[in-house]
């Protein structure tokens, strides 16, 4: 796991990585990251449907996912596990630890959901 092992006191680098995989499935279930690129209204001025239960579901899980991992965080946290970019730049060590801290308020929340508090 690397560097995901840093400052591992209440969470694993195994925790980090499936609390990652969690977010980025919710992203991708809620359709937040479908981008319509030369969009141009119907003719017949209906629109989209509806989007189905699941999909509000998975937006509104994300939303409160998102809304746990402090501001401070939350921009490599997005960069790393939504964008799938690598980390780069002059504070790489940085940037490193406040993904473990993001990742460790992300767990917080998993495991909040999961005994329905």
């Amino acid at each position: 796991m690397g560097w995901l092992a840093i400052n591992q006191k209440k969470w694993q680098a195994l925790d980090r990585q499936h609390a990652g995989y969690v977010l980025q499935g919710m992203y991708r279930a809620s359709g937040l990251d479908i981008h319509a690129s030369n969009y141009e209204p119907r003719v017949d001025s209906f629109g989209f449907k509806e989007p189905s239960e699941k999909r509000k579901k998975a937006e509104n899980y994300f939303r409160q996912a998102i809304r746990c991992i402090p501001k401070d965080f939350f921009p490599v946290v997005a960069r790393v596990v939504l964008e799938n970019k690598v980390i780069s730049g002059k504070n790489i060590q940085v940037d490193k630890w406040d993904l473990c801290r993001g990742l460790d308020y992300l767990c917080d929340f998993i495991v909040q959901k999961k005994r329905g508090v």
